[in-house]
């Protein structure tokens, strides 16, 4: 009877493989891996599959080798794991001629937020930040480093670095294998970041690193705390996930619930009784709620006295009530059966059931750190629920990656896996968590491949490093911005390094606006203290570069429906609170929202300001390169 058990199980297993083999071929979508025809080239490239064998063995061969050997290795692993996580950290820097700044729409969201607290406007208090508070703890470096284009993206690579490092470092304790440390973290980086993406042609800040700094802390702190269970350890970790929900609230208050749950169910699952259980969980979360208010309170309280003002936590949400409101509000009834999330929530599905057993029955903090992920993994996976799209799904799968690495490392550990000389029976393979494992680790070697060889990606090895901009090498013809072309509206020319090196007069159209805002402020003698609007696509951009706040409390041109503000700008100035508008009708900006930035706002404009000059801008892209004009308005006294 045993034995018809265990043959009826292994039959199960076989038949859920298949099953999940059959749906990756024939109904998950992967085109997203594969649209990019640069990356699609190296599925057929004969060097990344040899690449990804060779990975593959470098696994199992590690596992044969002895102790001094391993720790040898181990050493060179981490410095390999260093260097090329301080490479990636390094494409991050660029300047104000850097082609970035052509993504208006998500670079300019965030810098507006760092410009403004920068010139002394404060968050929760008269500006809403779309991506949270924070600007609060990059505003001290920036008074050291003065605020640019390049301080502020030098900051975010800092901090995209110190991420990678941080999970890189986690991996390597948790794991014996160190050889699947280095196939793991390169998998799970070309995935995270990589694999759907066009990263770093597109830098996209609002995730890499601000959504993925305070997670990564989450789990370092946490991973100290569940070695060493104190009361210093747990409450340094609690402070760290409260100031996690000033920094972005919507992932913030995700690693805190995480954190506060994993932690009160360790107190529950070492109690002998339902009731000493049930009052151990209750008071855990309650200890953990309280460093959150008190900090939040004291926050606020700072607010009073300095400001005269309570800290208006609710402008934080405003941005978040328009994007929900905007999708279903069943979330997850929008998302299909064709989409590889099945995967992501089939890992945490096994996960959630895996820990939550084994920590009733042995006190192993690697089993507590799967719970952390595996909850975190489900609370950020909301994202994904509202914004169904593949890059967003690659961009919060990471937890349930770090979980599988881990999973293949206790595998590895019960059989060594010494396949190279078993491979040649079939009987190694009746075993289906071996036939998993080896699959597993297949996959994160040939993702390990695909990111070894990512810089043969077109606009990979066309990303300009901040250093060759200093070199001046007139050969170098790497691509800056893009300028209309000669043959029609939708016709472009690409702006090179070599262009720009043979006449330094050449500007990029975010350039030409400010040093036109510029000039209309000196001919008309317009004061910092003056209140100035500055409506347009690059208005964090033009604000930085004059060092003047702005006296609307909006995220930035573009996103001002996203936080619910078109009624408060109309009123602003039909009140006319400004002394000048500046009014950059950009055809990018005009088209954000159709009539509110076509109709309204020229309507209330003209009845509450005189137009006082117009003057041409060079041309921007939207469905074609379109004229734009610059208006100057003054205040009808």
């Amino acid at each position: 009877m045993k034995l018809d058990n265990q043959l009826s199980t292994k039959y199960l297993q076989w038949f859920f493989i298949v099953f999940l083999l059959y749906f990756s071929f024939f109904i998950v979508s992967w085109e997203s891996y594969t649209v990019i025809g640069s990356r699609k080239l190296l599925l057929t490239n004969p060097f990344v599959w040899l690449l990804a064998f060779l990975f593959l063995y470098f696994v199992f061969f590690y596992e044969i080798l002895k102790q001094n050997m391993k720790v040898k290795l181990s050493r060179y692993i981490k410095i390999l794991i260093i260097l090329s996580v301080l490479y990636i950290g390094y494409h991050v820097p660029f300047n104000e001629l850097h082609g970035y700044n052509e993504n208006a729409q998500n670079f300019q969201n965030v810098l507006h937020a760092i410009v403004q607290v920068y010139l002394g406007k404060v968050i929760y208090y008269d500006i809403i930040s779309q991506y949270g508070g924070f600007p609060f703890f990059l505003k001290p470096i920036l008074l050291l480093t003065g605020v640019s284009v390049l301080s502020v993206s030098a900051i975010f690579g800092f901090i995209l670095a110190t991420v990678f490092l941080i999970w890189a470092f986690i991996l390597s304790k948790v794991i014996e294998n160190k050889a699947l440390v280095l196939v793991g973290f390169f998998g799970y980086v070309y995935i995270h970041l990589y694999s759907t993406g066009l990263w770093p042609y597109q830098l996209t800040f609002f995730y890499y690193p601000i959504r993925i700094l305070f997670p990564s802390l989450m789990i370092l702190a946490a991973f100290f705390y569940f070695k060493n269970p104190n009361n210093k350890n747990f409450l340094v970790t609690v402070f760290i996930l409260s100031l996690g929900i000033i920094w972005n609230v919507d992932v913030g208050i995700v690693c805190f619930l995480a954190f506060a749950f994993v932690t009160a169910f360790d107190k529950f699952c070492n109690q002998d009784s339902l009731l000493r259980r049930l009052k151990s969980f209750i008071y855990r979360i309650l200890k953990c709620f309280i460093v959150p208010i008190v900090l939040l309170f004291f926050v606020s309280l700072y607010y009073k006295l300095s400001l005269g003002s309570w800290a208006d936590y609710t402008m934080q949400f405003a941005v978040h009530e328009y994007y929900i409101k905007g999708r279903t509000t069943l979330g997850m009834s929008r998302l299909s059966l064709d989409g590889t999330w099945i995967y992501i929530f089939l890992t945490y599905l096994f996960s959630l059931n895996y820990s939550m057993y084994y920590m009733f029955r042995r006190n192993d903090y690697i089993d507590k750190i799967i719970l952390l992920l595996t909850i975190f993994g489900i609370g950020s996976f909301s994202y994904h629920a509202y914004t169904y799209v593949p890059q967003v799904a690659a961009r919060v799968s990471y937890p349930a990656l770090i979980i599988i690495i881990i999973f293949l490392d206790r595998e590895l550990r019960k059989d060594n896996l010494k396949i190279f000389s078993k491979i040649k029976t079939l009987n190694y393979f009746n075993n289906p968590n071996k036939f998993i494992t080896f699959s597993l680790i297949c996959f994160f070697s040939f993702c390990t491949s695909l990111f070894v060889m990512e810089y043969k990606v077109d606009f990979n090895s066309e990303h300009i490093k901040i250093h060759e901009f200093y070199l001046k090498d007139l050969r170098n013809s790497k691509r800056l911005w893009h300028a209309p072309g000669p043959n029609g509206i939708r016709s472009t020319k690409i702006i090179r390094m070599s262009d720009y090196f043979a006449n330094e007069d050449l500007i990029p159209r975010w350039k030409d606006r400010y040093i036109k805002v510029k000039r209309l402020i000196s001919k008309y003698e317009i004061e910092k203290n003056e209140k100035v609007i500055i409506f347009s696509t690059w208005d964090a951009y033009i604000y930085m570069k004059l060092q003047m706040k702005s006296p609307l409390s909006i995220p930035n041109s573009y996103h001002i429906m996203q936080a619910n503000q078109g009624q408060y700008v109309l009123d602003h100035i039909k009140n006319k609170k400004a002394d000048w508008i500046f009014f950059d009708k950009d055809p990018f900006l005009l088209h954000a929202k159709y009539s509110y930035w076509t109709k309204e706002i020229p309507e209330i404009l003209s009845q509450s300001y005189n137009q006082v000059e117009i003057i041409p801008l060079m041309d921007n892209y939207h469905d074609g390169w379109r004229q734009t004009n610059l208006i100057l308005y003054k205040k009808i006294d």
